[in-house]
């Protein structure tokens, strides 16, 4: 009620103040209300007006500023390691302190931490274009998902072959409407996901199929497993299953995956038990 909210502190200490003009944000009942305070001196239906109060509710301007500055406060920690780097060995190398033997090494280290700042600016890209779609796409584009996925495999094929991982791949065949650079990604960030925290020697299954008016795709891995109270995180920005391990990465590919599954008006699953594995099935509307 009116008389609540004008009971908060803040109302009681700023109408003792002189000041003809105030500006200040009040939380009640769980929702941010940007206030404002005017002095007047100014009459209304006989009724004299000392204070004029307007309340907005600001609750998800403010969120959305939190989430700004969260994923700028991130970003720049991320950037700031490879470009420390690059920044190191040039140094080397521009005052001549890199022997002959060791320049191409010192080259190709210039070279990925340069690729993994590429890689973070284009995940950084997609990702703030897909948080900013408010309304459902209307796509005209028909995609075969199996050729997208036989593709994406392809490019991960060094990968998979380095940790000598079997991958069991169970399809149907399926048309379906959306952007090929959408679901390339989403295949991509599960699939890579799960060959990082999978152990040497490992398996991965992976399903594509339709089911009723849902396009599903699933990865089962048996690597190293999620806590169960840290399952929803691993949607987050930048956040990592495994701090220690350091594995390569952006850090956003699970939170691209969630914003393509809203996208799509579909659903996302995750399932997971520590050393034993992680399976994650993904819903797309039809």
């Amino acid at each position: 009620t009116a008389e609540e909210i004008f009971n908060n502190k803040k109302f009681s200490d700023d109408f003792k103040k002189n000041e003809n003009y105030k500006v200040f944000d009040i939380t009640f009942l769980n929702k941010i209300y940007l206030v404002n305070v005017y002095k007047t001196q100014k009459t209304f239906s006989n009724n004299k007006i000392d204070i004029i109060v307007t309340l907005n509710n600001v609750t998800e301007d403010r969120k959305i500023e939190e989430t700004k500055r969260d994923f700028f406060a991130h970003a720049s920690h991320e950037l700031k390691s490879p470009l420390t780097a690059i920044l190191g060995y040039s140094e080397l190398v521009s005052l001549n302190m890199v022997e002959k033997e060791e320049y191409l090494e010192i080259i190709q280290r210039i070279y990925n931490q340069a690729n993994h700042m590429s890689l973070l600016v284009e995940d950084m890209s997609i990702l703030s274009r897909l948080e900013t779609l408010t309304e459902r796409e209307e796509f005209h584009e028909i995609v075969n998902l199996n050729k997208v996925l036989k593709e994406t495999l392809y490019t991960l094929e060094p990968f998979i072959n380095e940790k000598n991982i079997y991958i069991n791949l169970i399809e149907e065949q399926i048309e379906y409407k959306c952007i090929e650079l959408d679901i390339n990604k989403l295949f991509k960030n599960l699939i890579e996901n799960a060959i990082k925290y999978s152990n040497d020697n490992g398996s991965i299954e992976i399903r594509l199929y339709q089911d009723n008016e849902y396009v599903v795709f699933e990865v089962k891995d048996e690597g190293i497993g999620i806590e169960p109270e840290n399952l929803e995180k691993v949607f987050q920005r930048f956040y990592r299953v495994d701090k220690g391990r350091l594995e390569p990465g952006t850090g956003l590919g699970l939170a691209i995956v969630k914003h393509t599954v809203i996208k799509y008006d579909g659903k996302i699953d995750i399932k997971s038990e520590i050393n034993k594995g992680t399976t994650i099935k993904i819903k797309l509307k039809v």
